[in-house]
């Protein structure tokens, strides 16, 4: 008995000692292995399966945040994937996020991280751009601080009065995320950039305007190893944008702006100028733009009607607490016109031309609630940022590392290794953001993680980052939202039509950002999906973990459970489904919608007026 014991012992000792020759040749299969066989005994995250070469990339690139979020189900709040040989270990327990905006530079660096952007994106060659990294951030921090906003929110608001009725009012149905787009970027490039640059292409505003976000479409794309050779769109309107933003810097108004004062301080030789330029143009928009859709969306929604009347009603006490209510027509006692049908030039004609002092005394109330964090429009801006924020963060370990997390448990990192924390999963944990994380609620507790001094507390969230290299436009992107909110509600009254809030496009058209929502069809992890030939003999070859967490392959049969909490995440914060879903598969800045968002705009007129 014994005897045939230690031959079953010796057998095994055996068999293992050849899986792991036989494993060690692929590293898939290692992964396999590790996960598997030694996961339990090392202190390393655990790896992903993936398919040979290419890792988790392709199941990554597909699904993006859904597949990051089921990796977290399946195997906890530290795991690695493998991207065309690159690890990056994705971390989400609060102490290790704390740690990870807190640490030194001499544990966890900012700058390895971010290479590929700043070099393959904007051109920045890393020897000459990151040794003034840390002072072009200080200094543009300054150019922006508070005490600074009042003067630029000014100049918002005047930019805002001039396109309101091109943008809002001239049709009666809106699609409002290309209506704000245009808003906040005319309006934001003439603040930062002065109105020069806004005339230097042919098209004017419209022509730089879409061939920024057409820069912007493909930023993730060109961010990647996949050569720009295969990227034409991209490196075309890159390069017309160099050309604009070195034209600009010429005019002799361009050096009275934040971004001319900007390049004074850099210190950067004048060919790197302009690529510096569109990191910061890129930077004023990226995040903005959505995060004044999602916040004036989410304040139409019917079961967020009483906050809207109550940011309106707080502009209207700051007016009259102001004296200035005898010049202003206070929201409060307006009302949209109700003639649906009015022709487009009935429309304009009806439109009050505001007097300098009525907008400025609307601007300045809206401004004092803007840059005031315990006001509601503040809280309504930051929880909307909270549902919406973008999907990935990056850090390298500078050195072999330890992480403790809030259990006592260990996770090794080696050095080199690159670390990510994905905001967008971590604002949907109800441990974080209780009660309901799920919900719009300004009303809320803030944000704290560790000893709250890596992230400023804020319904926001990680958001804006935190330590060192935190946004340092975050107090001008919080006014320039909250500001823009309070004001397009002032002026117009938005509502969701009677047949649907969303409104899907004719065939044959195109919305430039109607890209699909592409999710994993199960929460829960079920069998491989059975497909093609090539697909049975890629489990054959590989295995099934392999080709499941490779490719992203889940069962089809998704429960009705598992369907329920999809929809319910790519729609948290509005439960009735009235906002198009954002678009999971973008991973660097703030969501967008991934559909159109039509809307019917008409103008607040006083009741005197009717």
């Amino acid at each position: 008995m014994m005897r045939k014991k230690s031959e079953i012992a010796c057998c095994s000792h055996k068999r293992d000692c050849k899986m792991r020759k036989l494993l060690q040749a692929d590293d898939v299969s290692c992964n396999y292995l590790h996960l598997f066989v030694l996961g339990r005994k090392t202190k390393e995250a655990l790896r992903i399966p993936g398919l040979p070469l290419l890792g988790n990339v392709v199941a990554l690139g597909k699904y993006g945040v859904a597949y990051i979020s089921k990796c977290r189900s399946k195997f906890g709040d530290s795991f690695t994937l493998s991207l065309c040989g690159q690890r990056m270990t994705f971390l989400f327990d609060p102490a290790m996020i704390d740690a990870f905006f807190k640490s030194p530079d001499s544990e966890i660096t900012f700058r390895p991280a971010v290479e590929q952007f700043t070099q393959r994106v904007f051109g920045l060659p890393s020897k000459e751009f990151f040794p003034k990294h840390a002072h072009i951030l200080r200094d543009l921090r300054h150019l922006l601080v508070p005490s600074e906003l009042l003067g630029h929110a000014m100049k918002l608001t005047s930019k805002f009065n001039f396109l309101r009725v091109s943008l809002f009012l001239c049709d009666g149905q809106v699609e409002l995320f290309s209506a704000v787009r245009s808003l906040v970027f005319r309006s934001a490039v003439a603040v930062l950039f002065g109105d020069s640059l806004l005339s230097i292409p042919d098209g004017g505003a419209e022509e730089l305007e879409h061939t920024f976000f057409a820069f912007e479409e493909g930023f993730e794309l060109a961010a990647s190893p996949i050569p720009h050779m295969f990227q034409p769109g991209f490196c075309t309107s890159r390069q017309k944008l160099l050309t604009w933003l070195e034209a600009a810097c010429k005019d002799p108004a361009f050096r009275e702006t934040t971004c001319g004062k900007l390049v004074e301080m850099s210190g950067l030789r004048s060919t790197l100028v302009p690529h510096m330029l569109l990191a910061v143009l890129w930077a004023s928009q990226a995040n903005t733009v959505p995060a004044t859709f999602w916040s004036l969306a989410m304040l139409m929604l019917p079961e967020n009607k009483d906050y809207a009347e109550t940011v309106l009603s707080d502009v209207d006490d700051i007016v009259m607490k102001r004296g200035d209510s005898n010049n202003v027509v206070l929201a409060a006692s307006t009302k949209p016109c109700s003639e649906s049908s009015m022709e487009s030039s009935d429309r304009l004609s009806m439109e009050p031309v505001l007097k300098d002092e009525q907008l400025s005394a609307i601007a300045k109330a809206s401004f004092q609630l803007a840059t005031d964090r315990r006001s509601l429009i503040s809280r309504c801006v930051a929880e909307a940022i909270r549902l919406r924020v973008h999907s990935i963060d990056l850090r390298m370990a500078a050195q072999d590392i330890t992480l403790i997390s809030s259990s006592g448990s260990k996770v090794s990192l080696p050095k080199g290794r690159l670390m990510a924390i994905c905001p967008f999963e971590t604002h949907h944990c109800s441990d974080l953001f209780p009660p309901e994380a799920f919900r719009f609620n300004p009303n809320r507790q803030h944000l704290v993680l560790g000893d709250g001094t890596a992230v400023p507390p804020s319904l926001s969230g990680l958001a804006f980052g935190g330590g060192p290299y935190r946004c340092p436009g975050r107090f001008f992107a919080e006014m320039e939202v909250a500001l823009f909110v309070q004001l397009i509600l002032w002026h117009v009254d938005l509502t969701f039509t009677n047949e649907t809030a969303v409104f899907k496009e004719e065939p044959g058209t195109e919305h430039q950002n109607n890209q699909s929502t592409v999710l994993p069809t199960n929460l829960t992890h079920g069998r491989p999906q059975a497909g093609s030939t090539l697909s049975k003999v890629l489990h054959l070859l590989i295995g099934d973990e392999a080709v499941v967490w490779g490719l992203g392959v889940f069962d089809v049969a998704a429960s009705e459970t598992g369907s329920k909490l999809l929809q319910r995440w790519i729609n948290s914060g509005d439960e009735d489904g009235l906002l198009p879903p954002c678009n999971l598969q973008r991973l660097v800045g703030i969501k967008v919608p991934s559909e159109p968002c039509y809307v019917r705009a008409m103008v607040r007129h006083s009741k005197s007026s009717l």
